[in-house]
Parts: structure tokens; sequence; C-alpha cells
């Protein structure tokens, strides 16, 4: 589209609309196409850089915070609905709007937003935490799992693969 502020726009509103459906006990296995959908459109999202997003940062923080939903979600359903492709595709953690808030990754021209320090260790958090999680991070080698898995301080990341999960 190349108008990467309407396309963080229209990614937050169709995550709003869907919230609806993604909140049911009773989830359609329709629900993994839309899902995918806004999280492939959020992993266009490249141009990162402060300086070229004066007035945006807000928009983009909702972004990656819909990003990480939208992963998580996406994960469990494709999970459930034994999508196992699609589930190890979304767990890679390859959108940049997932890697740009996240402090432990240093973007360019970037500085590191503290507050979804937290966001970020949650959604990565309950990836360790599926039964599959040493496949997804060995899918991405430089990954965030991978990365936390090789860390010898990181307590979850050593306990949650133990943890019997979905």
């Amino acid at each position: 589209l190349g108008d990467e502020p309407l396309v963080c726009e229209g990614g937050v509103r169709a995550h709003h609309m869907l919230g609806a459906l993604v909140s049911c006990k009773a989830r359609s296995p329709m629900l993994l196409k839309a899902l995918a959908s806004v999280h492939v459109a959020l992993g266009t999202l490249v141009n990162l850089v402060q300086n070229s997003c004066v007035g945006q940062e807000t928009n983009r923080l909702a972004g990656a915070r819909v990003a990480a939903a939208l992963t998580y979600h996406a994960v469990s359903l494709a999970t459930r609905e034994a999508e196992g492709g699609a589930a190890a595709y979304l767990a890679r953690l390859q959108v940049e709007l997932l890697k740009a808030y996240d402090p432990r990754f240093t973007v360019p021209g970037r500085d590191p937003v503290a507050e979804l320090l937290a966001e970020a260790s949650a959604l990565q958090d309950s990836l360790l935490a599926h039964a599959k999680a040493s496949e997804y991070a060995a899918a991405t080698p430089g990954g965030v799992l991978a990365e936390r898995l090789r860390d010898d301080s990181d307590l979850p990341a050593k306990v949650l693969p133990q943890l019997p999960g979905p």
C-alpha cells in the first residue's frame, strides 16, 4: 500500500472489530484467516526509526500491542485447529513491530520503549510454554525465542518449556 500509518491504523481498527470474536469461547476456525491477514498487514510495517515516525509514535505503540495480541490469539487458534505450519510461522515473531518496541532488540535510530517489555515478555512466555516451543525457536535461530532459551539467566525460558501446555 505504501502508506504505513494507514496500514497501522487499519490493523488496529481490524483488531478492535475482531475483538468480540476473539473473546468468544467457541471461536470459529475461520477467525484464524482474519487474524493471520491482519498479522501479515502489520508485518509490512518496517519504517520504525523514530525520526520518521514523528507524530505517529502512539499509533505505532498501539500497532505493536495489536501485533502481540494477534500473534498470541492466532498461534493459540492455529494450535487448536491443528494448523502446525501456521502456528510455527506466526511464532517466529518476525514482525518488525514486535521487535522495534522490545528493549532486547536494537533498531538503529530507535530508543527502546521500556513500557512494552512486560507485554513483549508475556507474548514470548506464552510461546515458550507452548508444547512446540523448541521447534519454534529452532525455526528462527537468531530470533528472540532461541536467544531466550540460550540465556542461562532467563528462568522463565528454562521453566516454561518443561510445564505441560497446549
